[in-house]
């Protein structure tokens, strides 16, 4: 008798496939036809029916504005067919699974100031599936607002400080240091305080300085105003009202600094109709030459326009009318706006 059960089986077998005319699929332990209905065992049952160990409770390792991650411990498995991963709830909804040789997890895309909630569930290699382990409910970080006051003075031929404030609301990882001296703003370094020395300068150069706050994947989150500086020193600085003779180097030197914001810009070199100052007087020409200079290369660099004394000065070819003179306050304003 027991030989004839194999030879029964397969007389079975073969008279309902011939009936039934359609394929044949293989799913988990069953042979299937095409509608799902099992037509034999294919595999005996398996034998490991026991769950494995409830994973520990899970503990954030780092939370951004966009992201939380989390590690637990680990899980056991007893029934013989071993551990082979663990999944991921967020709510109630499965949002990940990893290997059993993970113990953390990242969940990314995530909302800015939002609270989730995470369990963690072990399965083995046979699909039975533990115990959701505990809770971990955490909020994501706010989105920073942007940093303030960005300030850039130079210090010296060879550096450059720069200082802003930190954002009113939500605390940033770290600031971006960006600069532009040749046409394009490129990131230099990154800072975890509101203040940065940039030793990288070469003398008689315009830096123009934007700081961004970025989270830990260096994403930005916003940016601070723009600040410019160049290397460039001035004579008599500061001049003093009523005591300091304005001077053709006062003159000069302002040319040098325009036209080094002019190449941060991307500009060429301004014009100067007098290009030699020595014996020349000083008119209102070559304060009037300096602002527009100037003014091209700070629209062009996203500054704000400057706003100056007797702002209707005229581009005088000769010695200006009376009442029209080159004043303290005129050099100073340029000064303030190439620093």
């Amino acid at each position: 008798m027991r030989r004839m059960v194999p030879t029964l089986l397969l007389i079975l077998f073969a008279t309902t496939w011939a009936e039934a005319q359609t394929t044949i699929y293989w799913k988990k332990d069953h042979i299937r036809d095409a509608s799902g209905a099992a037509i034999a065992v294919a595999t005996p049952a398996p034998s490991d029916n026991q769950a494995p160990s409830v994973p520990g409770n899970p503990s954030e390792s780092t939370i951004t504005t966009t992201s939380i991650a989390f590690s637990w411990g680990a899980s056991s498995d007893t029934g013989g067919s071993g551990l082979a991963g663990y999944l991921i709830y967020r709510g109630a909804i499965p949002v990940g699974a990893v290997p059993y040789t993970a113990s953390g997890f990242t969940d990314v895309g995530l909302v800015p100031n939002t609270t989730y909630s995470y369990r963690v569930v072990a399965f083995d290699n046979v699909h039975n599936y533990s115990g959701y382990s505990g809770a971990l409910v955490k909020t994501t970080n706010a989105m920073p607002s942007a940093p303030l006051n960005l300030t850039a003075t130079a210090v010296s031929a060879s550096q450059i400080n720069v200082t802003w404030s930190a954002p009113g609301s939500g605390a940033p990882h770290h600031y971006g240091i960006w600069r532009r001296s040749n046409g394009s703003l490129l990131k230099i370094d990154t800072s975890t305080s509101s203040s940065y020395a940039d030793t990288a300068v070469s003398p008689g150069i315009a830096y123009l300085y934007k700081v961004s706050a970025e989270d830990s994947s260096n994403l930005v989150q916003g940016w601070t105003n723009a600040d410019i500086a160049t290397t460039v020193f001035f004579t008599d600085d500061p001049l003093t009202a009523g005591s300091t003779v304005i001077k053709a180097a006062h003159v000069t030197e302002l040319r040098t600094a325009v036209n080094a914001v002019r190449a941060a810009a991307g500009l060429t070199a301004a014009n100067w109709s007098n290009s030699s100052l020595n014996g020349a007087w000083i008119k209102a020409r070559d304060i009037y030459e300096l602002r527009a200079g100037l003014g091209d290369a700070l629209n062009v660099l996203g500054l704000p326009a400057p706003n100056y004394t007797d702002s209707t000065l005229m581009n005088y070819t000769v010695n200006p009318p009376l009442g029209v003179s080159v004043k303290k306050a005129h050099i100073d304003e340029i000064r303030q706006h190439v620093k």
